[in-house]
């Protein structure tokens, strides 16, 4: 989890908890992990997850199975990896929270401001209910959308376990839409150079991991302002690529200063 760098974060997010396991809603959980958040890692060396439960497939209980229309309180706070030394590994899974995300959202802002290298990739629901794309939009002026799945889209590896009163059977149909978001600073570019072609690898990956790759979008657009041409590497990652046990394998970009 974030460390001494965010109290105002992680009390956030203990409070969200608490008030979950007050209710008896939550036991215990594990972390939904799809393959894509790999290329990530490779690309990035940063993967942040943000309610990563969005599309649910696990099945789990109906308050966080993330259905778009008639939901309370849905989704997951997932992983970080992070270079960063205050920040470590952890999971939680608090109610969706508005405020939250905002504070979220905030500090990414302020991260991109700074003079030393920064990056954060985010997972996000998309769902009408919320508005969510509308308010991120409001908040931020460095954050981009990536990528966007409709509903269903994506494996995961390894199911969310969330023991509750009241179980249900998954219904793909009624869960989020997910985006792919960037905040990312050019000195993070400077150092880290993105892949020439890194709008190919991200395709790359999702038509070889994907459920549905034709329900997802690439904003090829919000690459170009994320990553501008002239701060890319002139290698390509595409033909470094091999499969190995149905899985997409990719040499990771190494630091200029390395």
């Amino acid at each position: 989890m974030p460390g001494d760098g965010c109290p105002s974060f992680l009390r956030a997010v203990w409070n969200s908890l608490e008030c979950k396991r007050a209710q008896g809603d939550i036991s215990t959980s594990w972390i939904v992990t799809p393959r894509l958040y790999s290329l990530w890692a490779l690309t990035s060396r940063v993967s942040t997850e943000l309610f990563a439960d969005c599309f649910n497939e696990s099945g789990v209980l109906s308050a966080y199975c993330s259905i778009d229309v008639n939901d309370a309180a849905f989704s997951a706070l997932g992983r970080w990896e992070d270079h960063e030394s205050l920040i470590q590994g952890g999971a939680g899974n608090p109610p969706f929270d508005v405020q939250l995300i905002s504070s979220i959202v905030r500090r990414f802002e302020m991260g991109v401001k700074r003079s030393s290298p920064y990056c954060r990739l985010v997972i996000l629901p998309l769902g009408k209910r919320y508005k969510l794309t509308s308010h991120i939009n409001s908040l931020t002026s460095e954050g981009e959308l990536l990528v966007s799945a409709r509903p269903g889209s994506f494996p995961f590896m390894n199911e969310q376990v969330l023991l509750s009163k009241e179980h249900h059977k998954p219904k793909p149909s009624k869960y989020q839409s997910l985006g792919i978001f960037v905040w990312c600073n050019r000195e993070y570019l400077l150092e880290y150079s993105p892949p020439v072609d890194i709008e190919k690898l991200y395709q790359v990956c999702i038509d070889a991991t994907l459920y549905t790759p034709e329900d997802v979008i690439l904003h090829n657009d919000a690459f170009l302002r994320a990553f501008p041409l002239e701060l890319r590497s002139s290698e390509s990652m595409i033909a470094t690529k091999q499969m190995q046990r149905g899985e997409l394998v990719l040499i990771p970009p190494v630091s200029k200063q390395s």
